[in-house]
């Protein structure tokens, strides 16, 4: 099976391959950035709030990375030090796109001087952008649908294709079990309010009991199963 983006990324960490900037663009409609920040660094550490990790996020009072930022003081002084027990020290930076034109040249100049023990990663929502400088200096991933752990809470409303939860399926196997629940719950809730105002609607929700009784009896979660899942989606 493929290696997802946080394998990948820990196998780099452990060969000292690691780029020192790195952006990731995701979809904000189906993956969680601080899901995905959380599932990958419990993947090289145990240890909570550990000493050369810093995740920034922009102050709620404000709605861009400013020069003056609490945040951003925070992330320039966290450069300063090596790494205390890690192989690298690590930024997560939410929301890079927020970054204001003066902090972002401050960040290039920073890269200019950035030893090899540092690495930083640039969260940025597809379609965002960043200053076109640093976006050159970054090594751009995508983080995918695959990496189950990090979909957004929102991910079973409209946003899923039936094909895209195949794939999630047929890649996560040991998880169906959970995503199929989840489905089958956000697609009830759904139904039931598109429905509740329907003259007709008695009939509509005799079409979903039976689905979700065909759904209940198939024997396996194999293609046929999925199959019948499909059947929910419009």
């Amino acid at each position: 099976m493929k290696k997802n983006l946080a394998e990948t990324l820990k196998n780099k960490l452990n060969d000292d391959s690691l780029a020192s900037l790195y952006l990731l663009n995701y979809d904000p409609k189906k993956i969680d950035q601080h899901k995905w920040v959380t599932s990958f660094i419990n993947s090289i550490t145990p240890i909570n709030d550990h000493p050369d990790i810093l995740k920034i996020e922009v102050d709620q009072d404000e709605r861009l990375y400013k020069v003056d930022s609490p945040n951003i003081s925070k992330f320039l002084s966290f450069l300063c030090y090596s790494p205390l027990k890690l192989p690298k020290k690590f930024v997560f930076l939410s929301d890079a796109h927020l970054l204001t034109t003066t902090v972002s040249n401050k960040l290039l100049k920073i890269l200019e001087e950035l030893n090899d023990k540092t690495c930083i990663f640039l969260m940025v929502p597809q379609n965002a952008q960043v200053l076109p400088t640093i976006a050159s200096r970054a090594v751009k991933l995508l983080i995918d649908l695959s990496e189950t752990s990090v979909i957004a809470e929102e991910k079973l409303s409209a946003n899923l294709t039936p094909q895209e939860l195949i794939k999630l399926f047929k890649q996560n196997p040991n998880k169906a079990h959970l995503l199929e629940k989840e489905l089958v719950e956000a697609v009830i809730n759904i139904k039931l309010s598109e429905i509740s105002c329907n003259p007709t609607s008695y009939i509509q929700i005799d079409e979903l009991l039976k689905d979700l009784k065909s759904i209940k009896d198939a024997s396996a979660f194999h293609n046929s199963k999925l199959s019948e899942i499909s059947k929910l989606f419009p």
